[in-house]
């Protein structure tokens, strides 16, 4: 459901961040951006100190221009301060780094660095920073036309109106063409890509060098587009593509992204030698590939895409543009509406809820753009729920899932009085350019008992769906499901299987790209056409993961919750592995019951590196979840990390989300 590959890029911490669980191995060596005290704790090998200006030590990967980084979360191989490459956490809004470090703004990245260096790099956000769309910025504005985009104010009067740092500057001849530019001098210097411009004798400010608005060269001793990479610092161009974008880039692919703005066709590009390249747009974003008449013109791993036309590029059969998300099915209790009133920044949905529900769900979605959600208003007219701040932790969806952002009330116990209003019309505000986002609402008179699970089989060992039910470690799987959701009065009650077959199963059974999940779960169907049969839950079982920046993952669902009732889109379902089913079926069964619970509305208890916790009152939180069994919420089945022992705790804070879930029946 994602239309613009660098959001794709940009969201995919957010979408480990959500929903997965990893194997204690990433405990035992601890990953890139984690506290330490000597380097044999950190899985890349470096531990950089309290004085060496790093808070608490600061886990990294030393010469990861050649190996990568380390770090499930994601983290990005860069040069700070004109040391050499060292491997730094990416962070977000949805993901704030730990305390003693700000989410700082390298070049094009977002990452973790000490809070000292705020005077030298942009924190995420402000003038100065990098972003893609307006929404990125705290302003509201990004100047788009500037390198890797530039969070700015337009139409300033004076420097008073940008806040500290920065400084109003007139950009052309005319007098109201102004924006705020950040403030520079020796010590406070630029992002890549940017230097540092005399004002006057007194004042400088970082604008974009001559050579980054003239030529597409950022890395001088990079190598050229569509070569092997492992991190950006590699590539002339400064991007490498690599697994976590819209298609699988065996080896990463070097490129020189916004091409187009810099003249388009090979302008833009920085061509191999003896070969040419080409600017294209995929995906929303105009990038430079290897330019080829046959397959063997491109390197092991690619197809000349397009070779039939004459028009022929280096890329993967996934690399096209993705198809808009399906529409939901009508009819059988989902009922879709696509009007809405204009709101500035969006639309406003609105729906009648009855008295009698105690549970509701909102699903609103886009056929062109993103979608997120940003206020819901009551009966009343009164805030009964605000994403950008007591119901942030439900804006994970705009990152996973980007063109539809479903949402569930109430999402914690503190949270009834949402739906306890006496019924009547409700509005959700989201945040959209779409003029015509279509949304769906379900309820529910009653608490949930039952959960049903249609299993689908993707190349597992000796399973198929005639014996599925009767293979002994299915059946523990199951049984450890079920002895977590018992605890809290849910049961699973119809468990349905079903072959992947053909092509699909050879492509889905080892996932080597996160995203190509999204796939794999679009292919579920609505197991019958009632209403009941609908609100099942899909889940792929797989052979295995072989993700390179997620060793070690077992599962993760697409969606905090997912879409509910719907089924064949690339929000409709969960993904685990099988590889431990015959040795561990219990830890298995664990893995199975925490994404069930991703998908139900449940977040983790403690997010990675201790800066986020769950909505829900009576879960324990833990300081550094990376510490693993040590932590208080270490035992409870919706603990970040499955640390190869029992975690079948469960509150009743969670029970009470699960029993309203529109899902459990």
């Amino acid at each position: 459901m994602r239309v613009f590959a660098r959001a794709a890029v940009l969201f995919a911490a957010s979408f480990l961040l959500a929903g997965c669980d990893v194997l204690t191995s990433y405990l035992d060596s601890i990953s890139d951006g984690a506290s330490c005290t000597t380097n044999e704790e950190c899985l890349g090998g470096l531990c950089l100190t309290d004085a060496q200006g790093y808070p608490e030590g600061y886990c990294t990967t030393p010469e990861c221009d050649g190996s990568g980084c380390s770090n499930i979360f994601g983290a990005e191989c860069l040069s700070v301060d004109g040391g050499g490459p060292l491997c730094f956490e990416t962070c977000s809004e949805l993901r704030p780094c730990r305390t003693g470090y700000d989410c700082l703004a390298v070049g094009a990245d977002q990452v973790c660095l000490p809070s000292g260096l705020g005077d030298t790099y942009a924190a995420a956000g402000t003038i100065g920073a990098p972003c893609g769309n307006g929404a990125e910025c705290a302003s509201g504005t990004c100047l788009t036309n500037f390198v890797d985009g530039y969070c700015s104010i337009t139409g300033c009067s004076s420097s008073d109106v940008c806040g500290a740092g920065s400084i109003c500057v007139q950009l052309s001849d005319v007098a109201t063409d102004t924006a705020c530019l950040k403030s520079c001098d020796a010590s406070r210097g630029c992002r890549f890509g940017y230097d540092c411009f005399a004002l006057d004798a007194v004042d400088s400010v970082c604008a974009p060098s001559d050579a980054a608005t003239q030529s597409p060269v950022r890395n001088p001793n990079g190598v050229a587009d569509g070569a092997p990479c492992s991190a950006d610092i590699n590539c002339k161009g400064g991007t490498c593509i690599r697994g976590a974008t819209s298609s699988e880039f065996p080896g990463g692919y070097c490129t020189s992204l916004d091409c187009a703005e810099l003249g388009g066709d090979s302008a833009g590009c920085n061509a191999p030698s003896g070969r040419s390249t080409s600017c294209r747009t995929i995906s929303g974003s105009s990038a430079c590939y290897v330019s080829c008449a046959q397959d063997s013109d491109c390197r092991a791993g690619y197809d000349c895409i397009g070779a039939a036309t004459g028009d022929g590029y280096c890329g993967t059969a996934g690399q096209t543009s993705p198809t808009a998300p399906t529409a939901p099915d009508t009819g059988a209790g989902i009922n879709v509406v696509c009007q809405s009133t204009s709101i500035s920044g969006g639309r406003a949905l609105t729906f009648d809820i009855a008295a009698s529900s105690v549970a509701f769900a909102v699903v609103p979605y886009s056929q062109s753009d993103l979608v997120a959600p940003s206020r819901l208003l009551l009966p009343n007219g009164q805030v009964g729920a605000n994403f950008a701040t007591d119901h942030a932790f439900m804006t994970v969806n705009a990152g996973l899932l980007q063109t539809v952002a479903p949402v569930i009330f109430p999402a914690a116990p503190q949270f009834q009085s949402i739906v306890q209003q006496g019924g009547g019309r409700y509005t959700l505000e989201i945040a959209t350019t779409d003029d015509a986002p279509c949304y769906y609402v379900l309820q529910k008179s009653a608490e949930g008992s039952k959960i049903d699970m249609n299993i689908y089989l993707v190349g597992v060992a000796g399973i198929t769906a005639s014996n599925a039910a009767q293979n002994a470690g299915v059946r523990t799987m199951l049984d450890a499901m079920r002895r977590i959701y018992n605890k809290e009065g849910v049961n699973i009650r119809t468990v349905r299987y079903f072959d992947v077959a053909g092509t699909d199963r050879e492509r889905y059974r080892i996932v080597r790209n996160i995203n190509d999940c999204y796939g794999l779960v679009s292919l579920s169907r609505a197991p019958g056409p009632t209403l009941a049969e609908k609100l099942s839950v899909n889940v792929f079982l797989i052979q295995g993961f072989q993700v390179a920046e997620a060793e070690g993952l077992l599962g993760l669902s697409l969606g905090a919750p997912g879409v509910p009732g719907v089924h064949g889109n690339e929000g409709a379902g969960l993904v685990f592995t099988s590889e431990y089913l015959a040795t561990r079926a219990d830890m298995t069964g664990q893995t199975l019951a925490h994404e069930v619970g991703h998908f139900l509305g449940l977040r983790h208890t403690t997010e990675h590196g201790g800066t986020e916790a769950d909505p829900i009152q009576d879960t324990p939180v833990c300081s550094n979840p990376d510490r693993g069994s040590s932590c208080p919420d270490a035992t409870n089945f919706m603990f970040p990390f499955s640390l190869g022992s029992t975690q079948e705790t469960i509150s009743d804070g969670q029970g009470f989300v699960l029993r309203r879930t529109l899902l459990t029946q």
